[in-house]
């Protein structure tokens, strides 16, 4: 591409539209985090004028001309009083956090464009524009399309909700944490303790397989390969349907997050395989579905150990979907655990996996609360 002499420095940016992401990495070592508000003026043509202050303590104005990858930039810093006052007079705001993260700068909006994530790389000379991170699992180039000026100003035409604008770029989609675990782990009494503690911001999902099993009759058969398959298929077809219909309630309702009791993975726990990777094949098999894809629906997997002998036995009869021994159970949760880990992406387990163990239910909930904790930043 050939780039026209200027006397100003010319800025090489390429930037995403991000629907879908490990935020786990919002919490790895190394990574900078600083809290953005930028206001634009009124200017003529292909150029935009901004102050931005940066955690409250630092301000520069810029003058970009241009569109697309290659831009001229003047840049200049300002006394933060200079920056207020001109911050008062500009017509388009826009607030952000941003993380740096290994050269790439992923940007968090709010205010009326809470849920937008954009991604920035920034190359210097011939350097070539790098491969996604692997963290970035679904995203959008914009580059030649939309720019912070076009959300600054969105964010003023729709005074608060994302509306058709937007949605051109980026469908609606809310954080789906899993809570999972062998029978009577406390997956239950969790998701009511996160009721009482977020109930304003989440949208609670119960577990499916307990309704069909208690309510609607449907008894599974792990002996019967033919009957369990078809079993497991109605199963993941119930639950991708609850979720979906959790999600556009959840929007509706202003919430920020779905917990859901299970997810689709727990299913391969309930196949008959020597190994995990036989039991993940039988599932794929019986739903039509891939498990790496599966994973990347969910945002975060937590994972509540099993209880002791006697809490199991007590517990056990406060569920009638509640079948299974103790040593069956104990085999179950090994099996749940094994269900959501894939070897050949050992980054998701990394980042969204969470393995929530404790000598008493209280230590339980305070690891699964600092697990959840980043989805309410």
């Amino acid at each position: 591409m050939e780039v026209s002499v200027s006397d100003y420095p010319i800025e090489r940016e390429r930037r995403w539209l991000v629907k879908d992401f490990d935020r786990g990495v919002l919490e790895s070592f190394g990574v900078i985090r600083k809290y953005i508000r930028q206001g634009y003026f009124d200017v003529l043509g292909e150029r935009s004028f901004r102050v931005r202050i940066i955690d409250g303590k630092k301000a520069v104005v810029t003058l970009k001309t241009g569109s697309g990858e290659y831009r001229t930039e003047r840049e200049h810093e300002i006394n933060l009083e200079a920056a207020n006052v001109m911050f008062d007079a500009t017509t388009y705001v826009v607030g952000k956090t941003r993380y740096v993260i290994d050269g790439w700068e992923l940007d968090l909006f709010d205010g009326s464009l809470q849920g937008i994530v954009v991604l920035e790389y920034e190359a210097h000379g011939d350097e070539p524009i790098p491969e996604l991170p692997s963290w970035i699992h679904d995203a959008i180039d914009v580059t030649d399309s939309l720019t912070n000026l076009h959300l600054a100003r969105m964010a003023k035409e729709i005074s608060g909700d994302v509306n058709e604008h937007v949605s051109r770029y980026l469908e609606p989609k809310l954080p789906k944490i899993v809570l999972t675990g062998g029978p009577c782990s406390g997956k239950s009494t969790l998701m009511r303790e996160i009721m009482e503690k977020y109930g304003d911001r989440v949208h609670c999902v119960p577990e499916v397989a307990t309704i069909l099993i208690a309510q609607v009759g449907i008894l599974p058969d792990a002996k019967d390969e033919a009957h369990n398959a078809r079993f497991q298929k109605i199963l993941y077809r119930v639950q991708r349907s609850f979720e979906e219909a959790a999600e556009l309630q959840a929007i509706k309702d202003g919430k920020q997050v779905i917990i859901l009791d299970r997810g689709t993975l727990d299913a391969v726990a309930y196949f008959e395989g020597e190994i995990n990777e036989q039991r993940q094949a039988l599932f794929s098999i019986a739903t039509g579905v891939n498990v790496r894809d599966e994973l990347k629906r969910y945002d975060q997997v937590i994972y509540l150990a099993p209880p002791s002998r006697e809490v199991y036995e007590a517990q056990r009869t406060n569920n009638a979907a509640r079948l299974e021994t103790f040593e069956q159970a104990m085999k179950l949760a090994d099996r749940t655990c094994e269900a959501w880990l894939v070897r050949e992406i050992p980054e998701w387990s990394y980042f969204r996996f969470k393995h929530v163990g404790g000598n008493t239910w209280e230590e339980k909930r305070d690891t699964a609360f600092d697990a959840l904790r980043m989805f309410f930043l």
